[in-house]
């Protein structure tokens, strides 16, 4: 439903897919959330240097969003992925629904 209450933090997991790599390229990943186009949290970019699945080269992402101090009503939540060495960035976004 991605409905979810300022009383507790939002878990966000996804995968990342390195195609054609032998070894893993550190990755920046971030969530942004946003309400009538206007930027209200942004958390602490993280580092991604390991965890790459060999067989898939999928690598997992995970982020804790406080939304204590988000207040209630519809956002876009944006998980941006950065890839420094390539140049490249991804972005995923889904609606989402805070409540008190």
């Amino acid at each position: 439903t991605r409905v979810f209450s300022r009383s507790r933090d939002m878990f966000v997991y996804l995968q990342a897919y390195q195609r054609n790599v032998d070894a893993m390229r550190p990755m920046v990943a971030f969530v942004t959330l946003f309400q009538d186009d206007r930027k209200v949290f942004e958390s602490v970019p993280i580092g991604v240097t390991d965890g790459m699945d060999p067989r898939s080269k999928a690598v997992p992402l995970r982020f804790d969003v406080p939304l204590g101090s988000v207040a209630a009503g519809r956002y876009e939540c944006q998980v941006t992925v950065l890839d420094p060495d390539g140049q490249r960035v991804a972005f995923w976004r889904a609606a989402i629904a805070v409540i008190s």
